[in-house]
């Protein structure tokens, strides 16, 4: 035997040595990937069965498969052309490997924030890679430690499972207990309605009353029910603050909103008893009982292990790319996100309804409605709607201004999840929240006629109530709290009316959103649980203080008088309902929006811009690369293009027109923050929508204080799936 053939290793090392990179870096990751994102498990429906197959053919099976194909190359054109082919495998898995090393820091060391592209530390990694055959053959220490590797396979069931929600989905409930299965001594019909992101106070007047004209159906309501002022939430995530409200705990930050980490919440109390006819809608949290999961895929193993792998695979790919060389449209499907066709959800009418989280909204909620009907029993009807929270992207008629929400994620003026210094960004972001609260009235005003005409109303214990605030606090966080931020994150609305009350009530009593499942129980006759923190609304037990959990807790005085700031606030910004109402008519300049084009003098602007969607109408079809549905094109973002004439000048805003058919319907500027430099957003209102898709016409203000003259600017249109970089400050559109 030659000195080179000592040195080559045998067919049970190369074996391990692929086993070693393929566990560290493709199964592993893809097991953490698919354990962070049980969700779409829950969602898909996948059977343990199909999921450890698609396991196996990651772990073994690809190393087995690329070790095979080493051996057939082996044997087909000798030992060189073989060993050349290991060495290949070796350094794609290598580079696989430190991919996913460079990811990881890359995202906990905020490296991308910090302007290091991603694609230099791939290149040393990748580089590195190369290198590794050659240092193999010198290093019997390299070589047993990418045997030893191998082991790392073992741990891959066990990072699968390390997720509650995973367990949840394929080994059943693994709750902490079981549910006593009392019955209940008043089984009333339950209507319970959660909101997601509602500040409580932004429904106020300046009275410290639900503002009528803005928000009817929540009025309507609280003239017959007990409005609880003073209710704050515990916790300014939602993935905490449903499960606290559900279950009546204080969550710790390391549980996740699956029934395994929780005690029996209201859901399985509900069910356990066998008295009421459920349907619950809850997209978000996995706290339903998994008996009442009604959407089927129906699928056999095998067409679940295809689907399953179909997915998988495209994530794996899209985890071995840095992020500034990953294809402009993802490789990754749909699903993967939670965003699920809705077809066959609209055929249940009973048991747990799922779907997918910040998307058809409006579907969700008429689907809700056609559910509220009276059985043999009463019925217990759950609504967790995500509205008004963010992407912000529902009008008040509940009509999509994008053909799906998940592209107008990345909000102008919002960057990890932190705003601009810029008030007018900020404000035009709280406007679209806003819109969307006007929508969320709406919805409730449907289950408010549903029940009165199916004449339940009066019987049913109805509960209406949000699982936290959002912030639009310019430079302040939109979620994480500090003193002058509370008083937008803690308050939630809470109107409770019990069965039979006709008369409504304002109450500034201490509340917590943990106090409404103890009211629950007291209402309907259910045996309250020791673990809960919670006290029933209809004793006189008062609490002592206010909790807000998280990264940093706090406890806090249980009169919390600074919430009215908040509503102080928002009349400033935009006035209160009636003529003067300013929500969704933000202007820059006021007094231009209705004011005809012709009306000025008309000249051409030697700027440039980039406009999406560049339209304005209603049914605007989707771009062919965005699947979805028609949308109302009404939120419009743009840019200002940099050319040698305009280099210099955009340190200042530049005041914008925008004009439909030679109308102006919106007035905006750009942004005085550098980071956005340039861009800018308009919002044309709803009632000044055409009806069929007309061009958008902009214009540069020369004088907004004394505005005479119009100056024409030309720009480009790009569609919507572009969106993001159209304001992005990336080079694309320098």
């Amino acid at each position: 035997m030659t000195e080179a053939a000592k040195d080559l290793p045998s067919a049970r090392e190369q074996l391990l040595q692929l086993a070693g990179l393929c566990a560290m870096g493709v199964a592993l990751p893809m097991a953490n990937r698919v354990a962070d994102n049980a969700q779409y498990l829950i969602l898909e429906d996948y059977s343990a069965t199909a999921v450890l197959v698609v396991q196996l053919v990651f772990f073994p099976g690809l190393p087995i498969l690329l070790w095979l194909t080493v051996r057939a190359v082996t044997g087909l054109f000798g030992q060189p052309a073989g060993t050349r082919c290991f060495g290949l495998l070796l350094s794609l898995l290598a580079a696989i490997f430190g991919m996913s090393i460079v990811r990881v820091v890359t995202v906990t060391a905020g490296l991308g924030r910090a302007g290091i592209p991603e694609f230099l530390p791939a290149g040393i990694v990748t580089i590195a890679a190369l290198w590794l055959p050659t240092v193999l053959r010198r290093s019997v220490a390299l070589r047993q430690f990418l045997c030893l590797l191998s082991a790392g396979g073992l741990a891959v069931p066990a990072v699968l499972l390390s997720s509650a929600g995973v367990r949840w989905q394929l080994l059943g409930h693994t709750g902490q207990s079981t549910a006593p299965g009392d019955t209940l001594r008043n089984p009333a019909p339950i209507v319970m309605v959660v909101f997601d992101g509602l500040n409580g106070m932004s429904l106020l007047n300046a009275a410290g009353e639900i503002d009528r004209l803005r928000f009817p159906a929540f009025a309507e309501l609280a003239d017959m029910a007990s409005m609880y002022r003073n209710a704050t939430t515990v916790h300014p995530r939602t993935d905490h603050a449903l499960p606290a409200l559900l279950t009546s705990t204080f969550p710790q930050e390391q549980q996740t909103p699956v029934e395994a980490d929780y005690p029996p919440g209201l859901f399985r109390r509900i069910f356990e008893s066998g008295q009421f006819d459920m349907h619950v809608f809850e997209p978000l949290t996995r706290l339903c009982p998994t008996e009442l999961r009604q959407l089927k895929h129906e699928q056999s193993v095998p067409q679940q292990t295809v689907r399953l792998l179909s997915v998988l695979v495209p994530v794996a790919v899209q985890m071995c790319l840095p992020l500034e060389l990953a294809p402009e449209q993802s490789m990754i499907p749909r699903e993967w996100f939670g965003l699920l066709p809705q077809s066959p959800a609209r055929r249940i009418q009973k048991g747990l309804v799922v779907y997918g989280w910040d998307t058809a909204r409006r579907e969700q909620c008429e689907h809700f409605v056609e559910c509220l009907r009276p059985g043999t029993r009463p019925g217990f009807s759950f609504l967790h709607l995500a509205l008004p929270h963010y992407p912000w992207s529902v009008l008040p008629s509940g009509a999509p201004c994008f053909p799906w929400a998940d592209v107008s994620l990345n909000v102008v003026g919002l960057a990890d999840e932190t705003w601009t210094s810029d008030e007018w960004l900020v404000n035009q972001a709280w406007d679209r929240s806003l819109l969307q609260t006007l929508y969320a009235d709406r919805c409730l005003g449907m289950i408010l006629q549903t029940l009165r005409q199916q004449q339940t109303l009066d019987q049913t214990l109805l509960i209406v109530t949000a699982d936290h605030g959002m912030c639009f606090v310019p430079g302040a966080s939109l979620r994480d709290p500090v003193a002058e931020t509370l008083p937008d994150l803690l308050p939630v609305p809470l109107l409770i009316k019990l069965p039979g009350q006709q008369q409504g009530s304002v109450t500034d009593r201490n509340v917590e959103i943990v106090d409404i499942l103890p009211t629950i129980a007291d209402v309907t006759g259910m045996e309250p649980d020791p673990a809960w923190v919670g006290s029933s609304l209809l004793t006189d037990e008062v609490r002592t203080r206010k909790t807000l959990l998280g990264p940093q807790p706090s406890i806090l005085a249980p009169d919390f008088p600074q919430r009215f700031k908040h509503t102080e606030r928002l009349l400033q910004v935009f006035g209160t309902g009636g003529a003067g109402d300013r929500i969704g008519r933000l202007a820059a300049i006021p007094g231009l929006a209705g004011r005809r084009v012709d009306e000025f003098t008309v000249l051409d602007s030697a700027l440039q811009a980039v406009i999406s969607p560049a339209v304005v109408g209603q049914h605007v079809a989707p771009s062919p690369h965005n699947p979805g549905s028609p949308f109302t094109a009404s939120l419009l973002h743009g840019k200002l293009l940099a050319n040698a004439e305009t280099t210099a000048g955009f340190e200042r805003p530049v005041w914008l027109a925008v004009a439909v058919s030679g109308r102006i319907v919106a007035t905006t500027r750009t942004s005085t923050d550098p980071r956005w430099s340039r861009i800018w957003t308009a919002y044309v209102p709803e009632s000044e929508v055409p009806g069929t898709m007309q061009p958008v016409e902009l214009y540069e203000v020369a004088d907004p204080a004394a505005p005479m003259e119009l100056r024409r600017i030309a720009y480009e249109g790009v569609p919507v799936d572009e969106l993001w970089e159209v304001v992005s400050p990336g080079p694309r559109f320098n």
